[in-house]
């Protein structure tokens, strides 16, 4: 079970060192197998200089950059409209995971070598925003150099722990939670989550019936119809934290059940109700000779 400890204090704003929670939390009986940051694959990431910027000869729509690190000159290609000279940027090196899981390498682009990539929010996994490159403010007195992690203060750690099977309790954030709060003697702060109110009698809302045929292998299916809904991007915020505890982003729809499943420990799926038979949903086992096919 991979938690992200920013998400665990949402619940439980405990006052400890990464370390000194880990240690607690195995001597608990949940033991902690490993600790690593969230932004790990950030590691080679860096505030640069941008020194000059000229259009690429092979490209109109992309520009050849000379960037410094602090210790040498770079040239990386951007086609981000916003760059231009004496902005801080950040640096994505070859070898650098960004947010999308891609990793950046030293790329030839129509002819130029481009050692790097100057990132947006988005690439980062640090806000919506890709319609250019993340500028960073100059008022910090941040230097070229300086690892990004450490610049923008990017604390947040993932912690692996092996949970039994007598604990399947904690197989999600709020469980954990509960057991920081246990160990502390803090308050668990959970708000739960408000109820859907169900529409009015003699509404043109389509029902979706759902028939427990194994009610020995399942004793409860509770379903909603929600219409009016498309599917999009996730907000990064969220993608993120899906990303850090081994989930990858599909869209909105399938992500907030992942989300609600790795807070809550509930098991969720969204069907569409245009493909569903019926409409309505069986639970039942598989017949003989039955053929499915899964995602």
């Amino acid at each position: 079970m991979l938690i992200l400890t920013s998400w665990l204090q949402e619940f439980v704003p405990f006052n400890v060192t990464t370390t000194k929670l880990a240690e607690d939390l195995t001597l608990a009986g949940l033991e902690v197998e490993g600790v690593e940051s969230a932004y790990q694959g950030l590691s080679d990431a860096v505030i640069v200089l941008v020194k000059t910027v000229k259009e690429h000869p092979g490209a109109g729509h992309l520009k050849i950059c000379t960037v410094n690190d602090g210790r040498k000159d770079i040239q990386v290609v951007c086609g981000a409209p916003n760059v231009s000279p004496n902005q801080l940027a950040v640096l994505a090196k070859p070898g650098t995971v960004l947010a999308s899981d891609e990793e950046v390498k030293s790329a030839d682009i129509y002819g130029v070598t481009s050692a790097g990539m100057l990132c947006s929010k988005f690439d980062l996994g640090l806000g919506d925003d890709h319609t250019g490159i993340m500028v960073v403010d100059r008022s910090g007195g941040l230097k070229p150099g300086t690892p990004l992690t450490r610049a923008l203060g990017l604390d947040d750690w993932v912690l692996e722990i092996g949970i039994t099977p007598n604990r399947p309790d904690c197989l999600s954030i709020l469980g954990v939670a509960r057991e920081v709060a246990a160990i502390y003697g803090i308050p668990l702060s959970d708000s739960g989550v408000t109820g859907i109110e169900s529409a009015p009698a003699g509404s043109n809302s389509v029902a979706c019936p759902v028939t427990i045929s194994a009610p020995d292998l399942c004793g409860r299916y509770a379903g909603a119809v929600m219409e009016g809904v498309s599917a999009g991007p996730s907000p990064y915020w969220m993608a993120r934290r899906l990303r850090a505890c081994g989930i990858r982003p599909i869209n909105s729809v399938v992500d907030i059940t992942n989300y609600i499943l790795l807070e809550r420990g509930q098991p969720m799926h969204a069907f569409d109700l245009d493909r569903l038979e019926g409409p309505a949903i069986e639970v039942r086992t598989a017949r003989k000779g039955e053929k499915i096919t899964t995602i």
